[in-house]
């Protein structure tokens, strides 16, 4: 494992990064963190208050004066055109209208390319100056553009705001919004695709085999913060801030134990770190609640080979390729564990 490059995967929702082994360190942490005290479970938790005291880990210069004032005038504004209407179609629809036609909030596309860099320090540096904007609420709220992760924290905190009951809902890779009450059928809007209504996501994604997970389900709103710290987690990891990613990591899989992206990020950290025995229960893990998971079991393998544990590394190569067919990285361990294989069963190791 002594390849240069580093390979970022970057989804719609959950940025999950494969690191090689040696190439983040352990540097003090930068950042006193309390995330104790910002995801502290309450009955009155605020989402609002916990991102953006959450944002500061990563942009800790974002103005966040301008961010309050800008959704102060978002919330009133919808408050107005809502107009005491109790109507859940009615509620989402202007929600969209003020959200997606008079802020013209849109997905980046941009965002969603997978970047491979030649050398770890470029990949980093691409990850921390490019990917705050599209993860940083107030830079997303300047901007107008986002991610869905991003777009939905707003569009969360907006209802928050007005007292809706509207919730994220994670799907393998995403999330998306959801209005839901007692009484009415929930209504879903999907922040990627300008409010489209959308319901197809437990068999697009496979979620819907996913039982006792965290997916596919109504999330708290400490939940729902604790899916965010997922990605800044991922943003500290590229910016070499090793202590302060395991820390917010380890909160995120505390909150969410039923993801595999938290795991996976958090295994892929400790790999990283040489931390093996730590890197292997986390993605172990991620593979009993998706066995198919590409990223686990291709880091399963990486873990194994180097440990010269060859049959456990084929295996779980092959389960990489078997979900991600093609996949380069997986093919190229797969082909150094059988040579590597072939050596030691003739005594050349």
């Amino acid at each position: 494992m002594t390849a240069q490059r580093i390979i970022f995967r970057l989804f719609l929702v959950f940025l999950t990064t494969i690191f090689v082994p040696g190439c983040v360190k352990d540097v003090p942490s930068k950042t006193a963190l309390s995330l104790d005290s910002i995801m502290a479970d309450s009955p009155d938790f605020n989402l609002e208050k916990a991102l953006m005291a959450a944002n500061a880990l990563i942009d800790p210069d974002a103005d966040y004066a301008g961010a309050d004032r800008e959704l102060s005038i978002m919330a009133q504004l919808t408050r107005d055109a809502i107009n005491g209407n109790t109507d859940p179609q009615v509620i989402m629809e202007t929600l969209n209208r003020v959200f997606f036609i008079n802020y013209g909030f849109e997905f980046d596309k941009r965002f969603s390319a997978l970047i491979v860099a030649e050398s770890a320090d470029e990949a980093n540096r691409q990850i921390v100056e490019t990917q705050v904007n599209y993860t940083s609420i107030p830079r997303v709220l300047e901007r107008r553009q986002g991610i869905c992760l991003s777009l939905a924290a707003i569009y969360l905190i907006i209802g928050e705001r007005l007292g809706l009951p509207v919730y994220g809902v994670l799907v393998p890779g995403h999330i998306f919004v959801r209005y839901n009450d007692a009484i009415h059928s929930g209504i879903n809007s999907e922040t990627t695709f300008s409010g489209m209504e959308y319901y197809d996501y437990a068999v697009l994604t496979g979620s819907g085999f996913l039982k006792g997970t965290d997916y596919n389900r109504l999330l708290t709103k400490r939940e729902t913060a604790a899916a965010v710290l997922n990605n800044y987690a991922a943003l500290l990891m590229a910016d070499g801030r090793a202590k302060d990613a395991e820390m917010t990591l380890k909160k995120s899989v505390e909150i969410l134990p039923g993801l595999v992206e938290n795991r996976v990020n958090l295994g892929s950290l400790y790999l990283a770190l040489m931390r093996y025995p730590q890197a292997e229960a986390q993605l172990l893990e991620a593979v009993k609640i998706m066995p198919e998971s590409a990223q686990a079991r291709l880091l399963l393998g990486e873990l194994y080979r180097g440990s010269k544990r060859y049959v456990l590394a084929r295996e779980n190569y092959l389960a990489a390729l078997a979900a991600s067919p093609g996949d380069a990285a997986a093919a190229k361990g797969l082909e150094m564990t059988e040579s590597m294989s072939k050596e030691a069963l003739h005594g050349g190791d």
